[in-house]
């Protein structure tokens, strides 16, 4: 007997699963087979697929069996009428037919045993209804669908389906249209409907139906009419078939509770549950609420996306929804009430492990959720938990919005905080404390106004809007004290100190956070202890203090370790990591940035491994190996724009084209930083516009154009000035100065010099003061006033050593060497020399190297040691070309051809003086004329000779 129904062209998208269940019966290894999911998903059709592919393996007959298990209008087949029908397919007549389940089932399995045929049962109820009509032979196929998994049917092969992805779900549906042409208007109209019924083929069936038999329909408005409609399941019907009799035939075949526990679900403002919320929305033990989703998954009512989390298909919901009417609507605004307050309870458990602070709470504490659980219990478990929930907790947010259920939203949009400042999107987050700052107020809840605002103020910090967030944890802080809140005044102090220290207000951020430290340390909050100090060490780091930040920064790590907080210890290791690196550690600032990296990435903070893999850049920058920070830099790029952090962004771009600068791919170097100011004009960042200007200006220094320099330099300047970022204003003068030095205009260098040092000293950052009083002690040198120049130059050392800052103590003692060799003390000077250069080797850079090994070798060659003098500037003429150092290169091909002069070896001299004035000439240094002189006389000479 081949008794299968004909083969459907509905079918897309099953090519995996028929494939591994015709090669499971066709090699034998399977007997029976089960298709299990929802209503309407087209597991009938794969059954016949399947069947029709296996047909000539099963030679002795194929047979398709309707059991009707959820048809509407239709009673389920009775096993013993089933077996019936099959033994008169097999040619017994009825009069031989027994009476009986038993006697049937034994009959039917006799006469099969010896033989290959393949049977489909299809819509199978439940297991009862398919053991007995399974045949026993080994040389036969059984093929089982329903809408219940069949969990106990042992040896069988289950194979659910799922829901069609888009992509097929549209072809299907472009399939049964009957539509020849696809204009993108069209194709986005079916796109509307595709997302509506998400991948359900027996509703995208239906719809397609209807539309190909209405050829003058425009898809839009048939789309625009689906989606809008108030009944769409009513919307899915034709004929007999329907999805909403379909889902009614599923729910009709469950116990009555439940059925209640399904339509339940409906009341859920999100999008998946797991066990402990379901207990909270039904008002059971969780074990209850467990068995009942596994149940319902059974039966196909939810799907489990991922371990211990269902979800229920759109459809489904929508059905449940209108089922939701026979409930008292008290009972259902109870349940909602009660899981709004059990996200509430542990998100407020998890928030714990996620804020930098304590969170503010009427309540001396939080402890156990509504449903009994105890909440997370470590900073992996919290981030995983609220990571999950994220999309149930926003839209139990706007839930408790709509019925101005004030308490739960104040206590979910406050215990989001810490997540939404790690993972953003920060527009997000500051549109949500900026609201729930609005209802609190109008309200009069003062605890939730002063949280409301010192949460926005964190986010408009993180975007760059200092000047604002100031304002905003200012009327924070009056708020807690108004209500005499201690631990929210500690906290709007500790973050106006942060700020502060943003916004180059450091005397100020200083005596905030202290105020902050005496209210942690009275209350015994090690939390914010911890913070307080690390925003010290950043304030001492930034104003080059650098034994202080050491002291806060490790203070704070060993704090956060103890109280096992990871997102805030990896922050202080990389800022440790920044620390060694200023201080010219440069191993101990790769381990220290490797470990904020691992740290980052094992607790899963992307915005942290991005920002720690833009400081390893910055290493790789400083320590001259320019390809592996170029790459390191791109990759922290594309973190930060996989983020949608465009500020992040715009530094990591800054710094990439540092990197091109450094590795002398000057054009593309000016081009990422267009780039980069674009990005920070877009964010408001003045401050990185400006850096991105006095960037260009040193490109343009490199390349010789000293003018352009100037003029980039002098503009940088103006917008750190506009900007009010008075350390920045100093560093670009200090650059200018560099750059004036360097072409000779000493006096217009001496003043810019010494208005970097004024500002650095009044603002309080000693190292941009220190760096100018070196520069000033290089200028006064070249003047002639060694008295002056030794005085800048050891008071700059001293300070580099009190800060600890090795690279910036090497450039002291070059200072140092110079004025020795001016008061012609050769030994001291060649000491000095040394020095620096064993300090610039070990911190590992060879720019700085370059630079000390020069003047050694100057002075070997002023004290006729030509040999000495011949190897030290061979080997710098190469160190230079190979980092694209030009001016050092220069200054190594001016002392070769003195050393060749010297030596009685013109030619080599002249060729060498004639390469150097070349440089100094493209540079537009002020070495320029003299060795312009310098060559002109000796050719003379030569001449003569």
């Amino acid at each position: 007997m081949h008794l299968l129904p004909r083969d459907l062209r509905t079918l897309v998208d099953r090519e995996e699963v028929i494939a591994s269940l015709v090669t499971g019966a066709a090699s034998g290894h399977t007997a029976i087979g089960t298709i299990s999911g929802t209503a309407g998903i087209g597991k009938t059709a794969v059954a016949i697929r399947v069947a029709h592919a296996l047909a000539p393996h099963y030679p002795d007959g194929q047979f398709f069996v309707d059991l009707r298990g959820h048809r509407p209008g239709a009673t389920p087949a009775e096993p013993a009428d089933v077996l019936a029908t099959l033994l008169i397919d097999l040619g017994i007549h009825p009069r031989h037919i027994p009476d009986g389940l038993d006697a049937r089932r034994d009959l039917w399995r006799d006469r099969v045993s010896h033989q290959r045929i393949l049977v489909v049962l299809d819509d199978a109820r439940d297991q009862g209804q398919v053991d007995p009509l399974l045949p026993s032979g080994s040389r036969c196929f059984t093929l089982v669908t329903s809408r219940r998994r069949f969990v106990a049917m042992d040896d069988a092969v289950p194979t659910p389906l799922d829901m069609l992805p888009t992509e097929d779900a549209t072809q299907l549906f472009r399939n049964l249209s009957g539509r020849r042409t696809w204009p993108a208007a069209d194709l986005a109209a079916v796109a509307q409907l595709v997302e509506c019924c998400e991948g359900l083929p027996l509703a995208l069936v239906l719809l397609a139906g209807r539309l190909a038999h209405h050829p003058s329909w425009s898809i839009a408005d048939y789309a625009a009419e689906f989606t809008g409609a108030e009944d769409r399941l009513g919307e899915l019907t034709s004929g007999t078939r329907a999805v909403g009799a379909a889902f009614e035939m599923s729910y009709r075949a469950v116990p009555a509770g439940r059925q209640q526990f399904f339509r339940r679900l409906a009341l859920h403002p999100g999008t998946d549950i797991d066990a402990h919320a379901a207990a909270a929305l039904h008002d059971c033990s969780v074990a209850t609420a467990r068995r009942e989703l596994e149940a319902l998954y059974e039966d196909h009512f939810v799907d489990e996306k991922s371990p211990g989390r269902f979800r229920t298909h759109d459809l489904l919901r929508e059905y449940a929804r209108t089922l939701l009417a026979r409930d008292p609507a008290l009972e259902s605004a109870e349940a909602v009430r009660r899981l709004i307050a059990h996200y509430a309870d542990i998100a407020e458990l998890a928030e714990q492990f996620l804020g930098a602070t304590t969170r503010p709470t009427r309540r001396a504490g939080v402890g156990t959720a509504t449903t009994g659980r105890s909440g997370p219990r470590d900073f992996a478990a919290a981030l995983r938990w609220l990571r999950a929930e994220r999309t149930n907790l926003l839209a139990c947010v706007e839930y408790a919005w709509g019925i101005d259920h004030f308490e739960h939203l104040f206590r979910l949009t406050s215990s989001l905080a810490g997540l939404l400042r790690l993972d953003g999107p920060w527009e997000q987050a500051a549109r949500l404390h900026s609201r729930v700052a609005e209802y609190a107020r109008t309200g009069g809840d003062q605890l939730a106004y002063g949280n409301a605002l010192n949460d926005l103020a964190v986010v408009r910090d993180l975007t760059g809007a200092h000047a604002e967030a100031r304002d905003l944890l200012t009327e924070a802080l009056e708020t807690y004290r108004r209500i005499e809140h201690r631990t929210g005044e500690g906290n709007a102090l500790n973050n106006i100190g942060h700020v502060l220290h943003e916004l180059g207000e450091f005397d100020h951020a200083r005596s905030l956070l202290r105020a902050a430290l005496v209210i942690f340390e009275e209350s015994g909050d090690r939390l914010g202890r911890a913070t307080a100090g690390y925003n010290l060490g950043l304030v001492a780091i930034i104003t080059g203090d650098y034994r202080t930040a050491a002291a806060e920064l490790t203070a704070a790590r060993e704090l956060y370790a103890a109280i096992d907080h990871p997102l805030c210890l990896a922050e202080t290791v990389n800022e440790l990591g920044t620390l060694s690196r200023l201080s010219g550690d440069y191993p101990a600032a790769v381990a220290y940035h490797e470990q904020a990296l691992d740290l980052c990435r094992t607790i899963g903070n992307p915005l942290g491994e991005a920002q720690a893999l833009h400081a390893i850049g910055i290493l790789h920058q400083i320590t001259g190996d320019y390809p592996a920070a170029i790459d390191v830099h791109r990759s922290a790029v594309a973190a930060f724009r996989q983020l949608g952090n465009r500020r992040g962004e715009a530094d990591a771009v800054h710094h990439l084209g540092i990197g091109h600068r450094l590795a002398a791919d000057y054009p593309t170097a000016v081009a990422q930083q267009d780039v980069a100011s674009a990005l920070a004009r877009d964010t408001g960042n003045p401050a990185l516009q400006a850096n991105c200007r006095v960037e260009q200006g040193r490109v343009h220094r490199l390349t010789g154009d000293f003018a352009a320099a100037a003029e980039l330099l002098a503009d940088g300047a103006r917008l750190h000035a506009q900007a009010g970022d008075l350390v920045g204003e100093a560093y670009a003068l200090g650059e200018l100065g560099l750059v004036l030095r360097r072409r000779g205009d000493y006096r217009r260098a001496l003043d810019l010099q010494t208005r970097s040092l004024t500002i650095g000293r009044e603002v309080g950052h000693r190292i941009c003061a220190t760096s100018a009083l070196v520069e000033l002690a290089h200028l006064h040198c070249t003047a002639g006033d060694a008295e002056a120049a030794a005085a800048h130059a050891d008071s700059a050392l001293a300070d580099y050593r009190a800060a600890g800052d090795r690279f910036g103590e090497a450039n002291a003692l070059v200072a140092l060497g110079r004025i020795r060799d001016l008061d012609d003390d050769r030994d001291e000077a060649g000491r000095l020399f040394s020095e620096a250069r064993d300090i610039y080797r070990a911190v590992g850079t060879r720019a700085g190297e370059i630079y000390a090994v020069n003047f050694l070798a100057g002075l070997a060659a002023r004290g006729d040691d030509l040999d000495t003098a011949a190897e030290l500037f061979t080997g710098t003429l190469a160190d230079a070309a190979g980092l694209h150092d030009t001016y050092e290169e220069a200054h190594a091909l001016a002392g070769l051809a003195e050393v060749a002069r010297r030596r009685g070896a013109i030619d080599e001299a002249l060729a060498h003086l004639s390469a150097a004035v070349a440089l100094y000439d493209r540079l537009g240094a002020a070495e320029h004329d003299d060795a312009t002189r310098r060559l002109v006389a000796w050719r003379a000479a030569a001449a003569q000779d």
